[in-house]
């Protein structure tokens, strides 16, 4: 299912999914899209990022993966990804779209070949912001079409949540 919320596209993403950090399953359960990147590399900042949302069933504790993407249109899984739904992004508010799509379309296409990462405790991005949530980021990049770029960013209206000061975190 795909949805436009107030300021987002999530992917409601089917069921069987997850990520094991630190001997927890997280589940996959939506996919969102800011414009521009809600995190920053030493000052460096990209067009769009991606990010999975994952809860554990056992404590409800929440880790998101966020990958930074970048606009072009080499042949990709990642691009090959989000072509599969780029026609089918809602165009009203609350609206709601079901696509089906074949059993090859998967979310681990949107994660970069090169699996280095940050990770940090940080919050949600969205009211409440919520803190102590697992924030993995992806080093390298994936890449999308400036169409489907395009699609996400007239529907997202320049979505993300300022960069907050670390506040005596830890980045690893």
């Amino acid at each position: 299912n795909i949805i436009l919320s107030n300021r987002d596209v999530i992917l409601d993403y089917d069921n069987g999914s997850y990520v094991n950090y630190n001997h927890e399953i997280y589940e996959l359960h939506k996919i969102s899209f800011t414009t521009p990147s809600s995190h920053n590399i030493d000052g460096q900042s990209f067009p769009m990022e991606v990010h999975l949302y994952h809860r554990s069933p056992n404590s409800g504790h929440m880790l998101i993966v966020a990958v930074f993407v970048e606009i072009n249109d080499a042949i990709s899984k990642s691009k090959m990804f989000f072509d599969r739904f780029s026609n089918s992004i809602p165009k009203r508010r609350g609206e709601q779209v079901t696509l089906n799509t074949p059993d090859s379309w998967n979310a681990f296409h949107t994660i970069p070949e090169n699996k280095a990462f940050y990770i940090y405790e940080g919050s949600l991005p969205r009211k409440p912001c919520t803190e102590g949530v697992i924030w993995i980021v992806m080093e390298d990049t994936i890449n999308c079409s400036e169409y489907f770029y395009n699609m996400i960013k007239k529907r997202s209206k320049n979505n993300i949540r300022p960069i907050q000061n670390l506040n005596h975190r830890e980045v690893y």
